[in-house]
Formats: structure tokens, C-alpha cells, sequence
């Protein structure tokens, strides 16, 4: 739930965060910025609200003088202040009475709603007791409307204090604990991910369940210092069982266990540190656990959240390129950068948590579980081409970690423009070559997001004609679209983008909560072809999401592209509307994200919750992590609505058959079942699979380390599996847009930037060893292979 709660960050020059990715501030055509006077009316003119705002703004008016601000040196006297009062009123009309589910305070389970708060507070679930939440439930539930209508955030900070006296009780005890012995013999487990299980009914039960969280604790301190687990004999062996040979282990001396231990007890230590919040800090949770009732995209930002998104939309970057996002406690990577230190490396996956950073070479590492996401981004900003040192834990497999060094850079805009590469393929009756074109998108941009130095701008829909008119030029046969890492952006380059391969037709459905509909269709071009009418493959994967299912979505609704990739795309088919407090009180920097729309596809069928279906199945490692929009907590529902797709002339381009889809898909399976790349591609998502964080890990110091070494020689034999077939990727020529080749004249490339290479960053098995992974795309080159089967089929037998 926290992952709800916790903003998402750019790393930008100066030092501050923003709050929300580029992709996922839905579309700036939605995005309405509020700077007005002191006027109320304004506000619930911006809302729709004006017919019930008086009422409670008077009720909140009459209650006001019970509370006075504390002074600025009382940052954290828990009280509610009268700024805070006008932010909670203002939440609480844009959830009721904007939001796209209209739904009332008082409908909602208090119950949920405490539990969910104090989970937010408590992402382990283990500081405190489920009595202690049972009896907030009873003191608060039944007055939380009530609260809320008066704006006041009592319940927030009484609370919170508790949990404070339990976590500086619990650390106390830890501590203590921390001087005797332990036993690494257990035959027990634990579940690491705790956010579905209870808290502990009562203290004899916590002291129980802390024995084994600070048992594994320093079980993996211990494991982080063996640096050669896997044996030299599997190296270099492409069959090697995914069971290793045993490895005689490093003897647990006094030394290694007392370093591991000191470092467990600081990591408590610092915990207890970070999770002394200021009052606005508590007041963020607690309106963001009510925001989280309605759906997982709605977030309030305080005015020093609000403050750091504007600096965040800054042009310039500086820092290891990726968003960032607090899930429970942890510091998870949302979304990789294009062009930045952590791409280059090609060793981190989105969903990967950050759990220690040290400066320099040689710096510490220090532990920031549990450290406010601010804070974390001011450990990782810095001057370009200095060095920070990451401790990452794979989103597979949380007991494993491994220590990544990375030069800070410039994340130039022109890393996140569209890109294109030309590879050559055999013809279909094997005698010549044939070319296939690959577009790779990173996010849908527009005008306002180029580099304000230049004064120059780009757009997303221009950027793709020059390159296909490029790869035209290069005779090419077939096209694929590459959205796997694509977010979203802007909604009117998503349409425009569409008229690209269609000549006219809907793209998009939009309906409020009033259950109003708007239609977006391609901008008319009269008589004008599309720009490419031949065959068309569009490459998607749970990442790709909003402004790409709809680019997606529609093509497919026409008949006009192949969807291949995972099974589903992300599944965000909601729009937001973000809003500024200001034009409640012009002393308010505080504003709001909520959602008031649901998109739709021209077929009706909405892009929420289930995404688009691929045609063409090819699992990536992402189809085995809780990535999509129904693996959040209080998504909302599927639906759909009446079809505005109509029969017409014959449209200039090749409507593709179910038959020919059917043919495809098949010659494809048969690829997937005897490949030796697809084998090793395959063991490696299911041993992602194995590795579902719910499932119990064992505290026996042997057992997990004869995992931990069974794991490593199993990525080392895919490793080499991949080396071996690096030789047959296809012959590929790089095509750059205008744009980024008189960028590059202008300015030195990044010297962290990432090399040219089919393989997405993200997409690179993870691990901790230094040899970088090869440069193999197994999805990539099957979308290639796909593209030629199509080419083979004569036209006739192509269309529907």
C-alpha cells in the first residue's frame, strides 16, 4: 500500500525530487495547473464542485480556532494547523465530489482504511500489534468522516505516536537481542513480504517473528560477503544443472558474525532514525492512504512534494537516470531512463529495490530501508561524473544483493527520443535479404518537453515520420514499434502517432464520472496516404502502458498491427487530473492528483485492468512481477462501453486476416518450443516465478546458501547460452533522428551512455557479477523472425 503512498522521483541537478514520471502524469493535454487568487469559487470551478462548498467551508471555519500553528521550530509538534486543515477540506471535496467513483467519505471501511494507514507507517508489519490496531480501529473508525469533514488529522498523529513508542521499543529490544547467539540450524522459514500477513496478536508472538527477521538478517549479511559462490567448473558450461556443485563455505568466525551483526544493529539503529517523521510528513501518509481508497493513481502532494515536482520538470537531469518510488519502506526503481548510468550498466530491472548507497569508491555504504524518499534521492544527486556506489536487491529474488558502481551523468533529452535501428533478414525464399525497420519508443512526448536552452521542441508524432521516411529510404519490408519500456506521455501525440498507419478512424473513448463520451480520432489528412502502410508489428510488455495500450490498442481494433509480446499490456486505462491547492487559499502550496476519467478502445472495450491482449504471445521477464495496474491494491474495475468502429471503403493498407494471425502464431510456438535461446529465456522467467516474494524463505544458514548457489550457476548457464548465440543477431544499422545527430555535434555523448545494443537495459538478467550481459533480445529477434514469416505469406492471403 505504501507503493501507493510513496511519490516517484527524477534525480535533477540541483538536489530536489519530483513527484510523478513524465509517462505517468497521465497527458499534459489533461493536466490543468491552478494558480489563482484567493477564491474558493475558482477552486470548485476548476472541480465541479460549486453547489455544496459553502457548507463545509463554514464548518471548517467555525472549528478553526481550537488550533493555532505551532511555531517554525516546532516542525514536529503533532498538531493540525490550519494550513493543514484547509489541505485535508480540500482532499476530501476533490475525492468526493471530483474523483471519477463519486464516492462518499462515510461509504468507505474505516477499518480498511486504519489498518491500511498503519501499514503505511509499518511496512514490515512487525513493530506493532494487531491488538493495539484492533483498538485504534474501535477509537477512530466510526469518527472518521467526522475527522475528515473538520479537517482535522488527530487520528494521523495519535497514531503515529504509538507506533513511534513501539519502534523505539522494539529497537531497544533488538539491540539487546543483537548480544546473544543465534542459531543458523533452524529448520524454520519466514515470509519476507509481510503486507498481507497480520501483525503479531501480541508481544511474545513479535519477539517471536523478530528472532527470525534479525536470524535471516544477518544469515544475508553473512551470504553478502562469500563472493565466489558458484564453483569455476560451471563456468563455461552451457548445460550446467541449475543444482551446482557443493561449495565448502567460508568458516562463521567471531569476526564475520560480529561485522554482520553490527551492521544488522546500525541498519535498526538508522530505521528508527528515519521513521521519525516531521508533522507534514505524517499528514502526506495519512492523506495518501485516503487517496489510495479510491484508486492507486490518486496522491496528494504537501507543498515540499509540490515544490520538488516543479523543479522535476526541469529540462536537465543529473543523477543514475530512473524514477524511484517508495513501496513499504523500500527504495523501488519504477521506471529506467533512457541514456543513463543505470541503462548503461544493464544490470538493474525495473522493481528492483536500492537498499544502501555509499559516495565515492570507497564510501560507506549506508542503509536506507525505511529512509524517506527525499532523502534517498539527496544521497544519490550529485556533480556529474562523480561516483555512488548502489546496493541492489533484485525484484526476483529479495534475499539476494550485489554492489553496482555508477558514474552520475546528464540525462540528455535527446537519450529519450525515438530511435531506430534497420536489420537485414533472409528473404522469404532464402536467396537475398530483406530489411525490417525497429522503432523504439521510449514514452510519448510533445511540445513543451524539449531542451529550453535551444528553444528547440520535439514531438513524438514528427520524430517517427522522419525516422520511418528514413528507413523508406532503406527499402525496408516490415515495421515493428518497440513500446516495451513506454509508460505513456501525452495523449494528442498518442493520437496523432495512430494516423501514422491509419488514415482516419477513432483512436480513443473517453468517459467521465457523469457517464459523458468523447471520441478522439486521427487528425483528417484528406487523401493523403499513411505514412507506412505495409506490415506493421507493434512490440509491448507488462511496462507499456496508458498512451501506449491505446496507440496498441486502437491499431489492433483496426486490424492494422500485430501485437506481440507478454500476454497483457500494463492495464492503466484511467486519466488524472492534477490540481493546485493554491486556488483554495493562495498561501496553500499543497495540491492533488485524482483520477476522472476511463479510457476506452474504439471497439469499446476498456484498456483498465486487463491491457491489451497480445496476438503473438513472448513472455518477458516482466510477465513473472507484480508490474500491471492489477497487481496494486484498489484498482478500478474493467468495463466497456458501445463499439464505434464502422465499416467503410477499403482502407489503403492490408487489414490483417485472423487467419494469417493464426499461421503466424503457430510457425512462432514452434520457434518458442525448440530455440535453445527460448529454453534459457523460459528457465529464467520461471525461476523468476519461483521466486514470488510471498512465498516462506528459509532461515537456515546452509539451505539458503545452497540456493543462492544453485541460482548463480543457473545465470551462468543462460549466461553462456547467450554468449554463444550473440554471433546470429541479425546485421543492424543504427538511424538517429536530425535532432539527436546535431545534439551529439553540440555536446560530447554521455560518457556513461549506454552502448548501442538490441538488448533493453531492463530486460538484462540481473545478478552480481561484473562481466556484463550479453546482447541478446530473445523477443526482439523473434518479432524479427515474426515480420519475415509475414513477408513469406502472399498478399492475397494477408487480408481479412
Amino acid at each position: 500500500m505504501a507503493g501507493r503512498v510513496g511519490v516517484l522521483c527524477f534525480l535533477v541537478c540541483n538536489g530536489s525530487l519530483g513527484v510523478a514520471s513524465v509517462g505517468e502524469m497521465f497527458f499534459m493535454s489533461q493536466n490543468v495547473r491552478l494558480w489563482a487568487p484567493r477564491a474558493l469559487l475558482l477552486f470548485l470551478a476548476f472541480t465541479g464542485l460549486a453547489s455544496f462548498a459553502f457548507a463545509d467551508a463554514t464548518s471548517v471555519a467555525a472549528d478553526d480556532s481550537s488550533v493555532k500553528a505551532p511555531p517554525p521550530s516546532a516542525a514536529n509538534d503533532y498538531r493540525t494547523t490550519r494550513e493543514m486543515r484547509l489541505e485535508v477540506l480540500a482532499t476530501a471535496m476533490c475525492l468526493q465530489h471530483g474523483h471519477i467513483l463519486q464516492k462518499k467519505l462515510d461509504s468507505l471501511d474505516a477499518k480498511a482504511f486504519i489498518r491500511d494507514y498503519l501499514g503505511n507507517l509499518d511496512a514490515l508489519h512487525l513493530f506493532y500489534l494487531n491488538s493495539r490496531l484492533k483498538f485504534d480501529q474501535e477509537r477512530f473508525g466510526s469518527l472518521l468522516d467526522i475527522y475528515f469533514s473538520g479537517g482535522n488529522l488527530l487520528p494521523a498523529f495519535e497514531i503515529y505516536k504509538e507506533f513511534l513508542k513501539n519502534v523505539d521499543d522494539r529497537v531497544a529490544w533488538i539491540n539487546e537481542r543483537l548480544t546473544q547467539p543465534f542459531d543458523f540450524g533452524t529448520d524454520e522459514t519466514i515470509v519476507i513480504d509481510r503486507r498481507k500477513q497480520d501483525w503479531p496478536e501480541t508481544r511474545e508472538a513479535a519477539d517471536k517473528l523478530w528472532e527470525k527477521r534479525l536470524t535471516l538478517d544477518i544469515i544475508i549479511e553473512l551470504l553478502g560477503e562469500e563472493k565466489k559462490l558458484v564453483p569455476s567448473a560451471v563456468h563455461g558450461k552451457a548445460n550446467a544443472p541449475s543444482a551446482a556443485p557443493a561449495v565448502p563455505p567460508e568458516a562463521i568466525t567471531a569476526e564475520r558474525l560480529a561485522d554482520a551483526t553490527a551492521r544488522v544493529r546500525k541498519r535498526y539503529n538508522k530505521i528508527q532514525t528515519y521513521l521519525r517523521l516531521e508533522a507534514h510528513e505524517v499528514q502526506e501518509i495519512y492523506l495518501n492512504t485516503l487517496a489510495s481508497q479510491y484508486d492507486p493513481h490518486t496522491t496528494f502532494f504537501t507543498r515540499q512534494s509540490n515544490d520538488e515536482f516543479e523543479i522535476a520538470m526541469r529540462n536537465k537531469l543529473i543523477g543514475v537516470g530512473a524514477v524511484l518510488q517508495d513501496e513499504d519502506g523500500y527504495c523501488i526503481v519504477k521506471e529506467i531512463l533512457p541514456g543513463g548510468p543505470i541503462e548503461a550498466s544493464k544490470r538493474i530491472r525495473v522493481g528492483d529495490r536500492i537498499t544502501a548507497i555509499g559516495q565515492g569508491a570507497t564510501g560507506e555504504l549506508e542503509d536506507i530501508i525505511g529512509m524517506r524518499l527525499n532523502k534517498i534521492v539527496s544521497r544519490l544527486r550529485g556533480k556529474a561524473n562523480t561516483t555512488v556506489r548502489l546496493r541492489i536487491e533484485p525484484a526476483a529474488d529479495h534475499t539476494a544483493r550485489y554492489t553496482l558502481e555508477l558514474q552520475r551523468s546528464e540525462i540528455k533529452l535527446t537519450t529519450k527520443l525515438a530511435q531506430a535501428t534497420l536489420h537485414q533478414i533472409a528473404s522469404p525464399d532464402g536467396k537475398r535479404t530483406v530489411a525490417v525497420g525497429v522503432i523504439e519508443l521510449p514514452a510519448f512526448y510533445g511540445k513543451g518537453a524539449g531542451d529550453s536552452e535551444s528553444g528547440s521542441a520535439y514531438s513524438t508524432t514528427e520524430d517517427v515520420a522522419e525516422l520511418i521516411k528514413k528507413l523508406k529510404a532503406h527499402n525496408i519490408q516490415g515495421l515493428i514499434l518497440d513500446l516495451r519500456r513506454n509508460g505513456g506521455g501525452l495523449l494528442d501525440e498518442a493520437v496523432r502517432l495512430t494516423g501514422l498507419f491509419i488514415p482516419d478512424g477513432p483512436v480513443v473513448q473517453i468517459r467521465d464520472a457523469k457517464g459523458k463520451l468523447e471520441r478522439l480520432d486521427v487528425p483528417s489528412r484528406g487523401a493523403s496516404s499513411p505514412h507506412w502502410d505495409g506490415p506493421l508489428a507493434i512490440l509491448v510488455s507488462k511496462l507499456s502502458a496508458s498512451a501506449s495500450e491505446i496507440v496498441a490498442g486502437a491499431l489492433q481494433d483496426h486490424r492494422r498491427a500485430l501485437i506481440i509480446g507478454d500476454a497483457n499490456t500494463h492495464g492503466k486505462g484511467t486519466v488524472q487530473k492534477y490540481a493546485d491547492y493554491a486556488a483554495f487559499d493562495r498561501n496553500l502550496g499543497s495540491a492533488i492528483k485524482f483520477t476522472v476519467q476511463k479510457w476506452y478502445l474504439p471497439s469499446g472495450k476498456s484498456i483498465q485492468l486487463k491491457g491489451v491482449a497480445a496476438d503473438i504471445t513472448i513472455p518477458s521477464i516482466y510477465s513473472a512481477l507484480p508490474l500491471a495496474e492489477s497487481d496494486l491494491d484498489r484498482p478500478l474495475a474493467w468495463d466497456s462501453i458501445g463499439t464505434i468502429l464502422e465499416a467503410g471503403p477499403t482502407p489503403p493498407f492490408a487489414v490483417i486476416a485472423p487467419e494469417l494471425i493464426e499461421r503466424l502464431r503457430v510457425q512462432s510456438d514452434g520457434r518458442q518450443k525448440s530455440l535453445p535461446e527460448f529454453h534459457s529465456h523460459n528457465r529464467s522467467i520461471a525461476w523468476t516465478k519461483s521466486r514470488e516474494k510471498n512465498r516462506p524463505i528459509s532461515i537456515n544458514y546452509a539451505t539458503l546458501r545452497a540456493e543462492r548457489i544453485a541460482d548463480r550457476a543457473l545465470r551462468e548457464s543462460i549466461r553462456e547460452t547467450y554468449k554463444k548465440l550473440e554471433g546470429t543477431n541479425t546485421k543492424v544499422e543504427t538511424i538517429k533522428l536530425d535532432s539527436a545527430l546535431g545534439q551529439e555535434k553540440k555536446s560530447p555523448p554521455n560518457e556513461t551512455a549506454a552502448p548501442e545494443s538490441n538488448t533493453p537495459a531492463s530486460d538484462a538478467e540481473t545478478g552480481d557479477e561484473d562481466e556484463p550481459w550479453p546482447d541478446i533480445d530473445v523477443q526482439l529477434r523473434e518479432s524479427i523472425r515474426i515480420l519475415g514469416d509475414w513477408l513469406a505469406v502472399p498478399e492475397k492471403r494477408q487480408q481479412g
